[in-house]
């Protein structure tokens, strides 16, 4: 589904006075914002809010917690990731508060800028450059697992904001770790795959019950 530019739609109103309401109005419907939504067993009237970004994919360490009613509307989706350690739809929203709709944004640009590595996202977007067929199957099985030294030291309190930097940064290196294959360009499988892991790692992270097999799967080609 492609992003719709409006920028490049609206009239050009350079050295118009406008009023920052409207500044916000017209950035909130900018464009819908892709995210993932689950149940929060403990309150029916919110759910968990995920971003997700095509480049990153589920940003699982940067999931809100809101209200029902601030969702304007949800589009579905053909689309399915692991995300978080399940299999979630992807859908896109709009959200009655601006202000709620520019965090995730910024979250999501953020994301995409940090994850990827600058040479990785030069090749993509250079359209002379050609790759080599894929392998029949990548080299790595499994992500690279998050450098020991990042996780939190041996009693750092669970649900700590220095446990939870820590995770993040954690999980921020090992979404670095799955581009670094030369064929990653070829095969959106092996992304999910890789975000998945790091996905598992984090949620062990931020608690050690988590521990135990997970349900990530490779889906592509063998």
């Amino acid at each position: 589904m492609a992003t719709v530019d409006v920028v490049d739609k609206e009239p050009r109103m350079s050295g118009d006075r406008i009023t920052v309401d409207d500044v916000l109005a017209r950035q909130g419907s900018a464009e819908e914002l892709r995210v993932t939504i689950e149940a929060v067993p403990e309150d029916e009237g919110r759910v968990k809010v995920t971003p997700f970004v095509p480049d990153v994919g589920c940003l699982c360490a940067y999931s809100l917690t809101i209200d029902k009613q601030v969702i304007e509307s949800v589009t579905t989706t053909d689309e399915f990731h692991h995300c978080c350690g399940k299999r979630l739809m992807i859908v896109q929203v709009s959200f009655a508060e601006n202000a709620l709709a520019d965090v995730f944004q910024q979250l999501g640009d953020s994301a995409r800028r940090s994850a990827r590595p600058a040479a990785t996202r030069s090749l993509q977007t250079t359209t002379t450059r050609r790759f080599d067929p894929p392998p029949t199957r990548f080299p790595f099985a499994q992500p690279p697992d998050p450098d020991p030294k990042l996780w939190p030291p041996r009693g750092t309190p669970t649900g700590s904001s220095f446990h939870m930097a820590l995770c993040r940064r954690s999980w921020a290196e090992c979404i670095r770790g799955c581009h670094g294959n030369p064929y990653d360009t070829h095969d959106p499988y092996q992304y999910d795959y890789c975000y998945c892991n790091c996905d598992y790692f984090y949620q062990v992270c931020l608690d050690p019950a988590h521990a135990g097999p997970n349900d990530c799967v490779y889906m592509g080609p063998t």
